[in-house]
């Protein structure tokens, strides 16, 4: 079947992408003619793409502009209702609203894989955000089929548009993220740099660290905020202890878990948190601000913390460090969490799953799907 994949933008760094771009590859490893839909892409980035069809908008994303996102949201809406004629399904990544104008012209089966509502969206403004609940409730449910990528968006999902769904946890490739049990004495953290996320609260964190270790803040950045990015700068050299990388590659995304004792999350509010996942896939433990997704990632006392208070993040965090013994049992539990619950193996086969219910027939290859 020539199944779609929407997601807005392939160009940047950043949990959600790879999700989709994994999203695609299982759907080729699954016998299906997977077909690209997005704004813009970067086969360099995700070489996943490479070879498939790629279906783009080709117009310029408005980055900057105050009519950017409102315009890229119609642009986008109209270039998936063309497109979606050609299509057995399509995976909806984004964009969720489009179903309901989609389902106008075509039976095409449409699954919505939701990372959070549009109307919880803590940049929006709250009347805006009041305004799409009401919209969102409507035109989700025109989809054939709903996946939550955590329990917690299921939840929302549930108590703000009164939706079931059903979770899909983002994969890690726990291939390429291995298992490294040479570890330094050092903090990772690795998220997107917001200043509405407020990164610069773990540099300040880690100044009341004592002890001769490093820390490691890295992450994708928009252009748009390199003056915080200036800041984030500044505030680390105030500690030669301290380390800003902006926009790091796969491959040094995945040298920073390898090498980590510890990792820092501290956004309680995300609804998966990806980068834990995949440092635990590396034997990293983990010390989370506890609340959001990362609940449901880390087993709290045996693959890493979760904690209350910054105070309690720091004890733990030394106890750690100073303890290689605990560090090294709670990275193998990690290791192993991870690959029973996150891994891309699981998730090719609950997508086989789902593909099945939806369209009521077994893909070609899902014999080949490891038990």
């Amino acid at each position: 079947m020539r199944i779609g994949v929407y997601w807005r933008s392939f160009r940047g760094l950043g949990g959600a992408p790879r999700v989709a771009a994994n999203m695609i590859d299982s759907l080729g490893k699954l016998g299906h003619e997977p077909v690209v839909l997005t704004n813009e892409y970067d086969v360099k980035l995700y070489p996943t793409l490479e070879g498939r069809r790629i279906l783009c908008t080709k117009k310029g994303i408005l980055r900057g502009h105050p009519a950017g996102k409102v315009f890229d949201a119609v642009n986008a809406a109209f270039f998936l209702t063309k497109q979606i004629r050609d299509l057995d399904g399509l995976f909806l990544t984004g964009m969720y609203f489009a179903s309901a104008p989609m389902k106008m012209v075509a039976d095409t089966k449409i699954i919505l894989y939701v990372h959070a509502p549009v109307c919880i969206d803590w940049t929006l403004n709250p009347t805006i955000r009041k305004i799409l609940k009401k919209l969102e409730s409507r035109l989700y449910r025109s989809a054939d089929f709903v996946l939550s990528n955590s329990r917690l968006t299921q939840n929302t999902l549930r108590e703000h548009l009164r939706l079931d769904s059903e979770v899909l946890y983002p994969p890690v490739d726990t291939k390429f993220f291995a298992y490294n049990d040479a570890k330094e004495a050092a903090v990772v953290s690795i998220c997107r740099l917001h200043p509405k996320k407020r990164s610069e609260l773990m540099i300040e964190l880690f100044q009341n660290l004592k002890g001769d270790y490093r820390f490691f803040l890295a992450g994708a950045i928009e252009e748009k905020f390199t003056e915080y990015g200036k800041r984030l700068t500044e505030a680390a050299s105030k500690d030669r202890r301290i380390s800003v990388l902006f926009n790091p590659s796969d491959q040094e995304i995945k040298d920073l878990y390898a090498k980590a004792s510890v990792f820092w999350y501290i956004y309680p509010k995300e609804e998966f948190g990806l980068p834990v996942a995949e440092a635990m896939s590396c034997g990293t433990p983990v010390v989370a601000l506890q609340g959001g997704g990362v609940n449901e990632i880390v087993a709290n006392n045996r693959t890493g913390f979760l904690v209350s208070t910054r105070e309690e993040l720091l004890r733990k965090t030394d106890f750690l460090l100073s303890d290689p013994e605990t560090r090294r049992e709670m990275g193998l539990a990690a290791r192993k969490r991870t690959e029973e619950n996150f891994s891309c193996n699981v998730f090719l086969k609950r997508v086989q799953l789902v593909v099945s219910r939806v369209f009521g027939r077994s893909s070609p290859h899902s014999d080949s799907v490891e038990a």
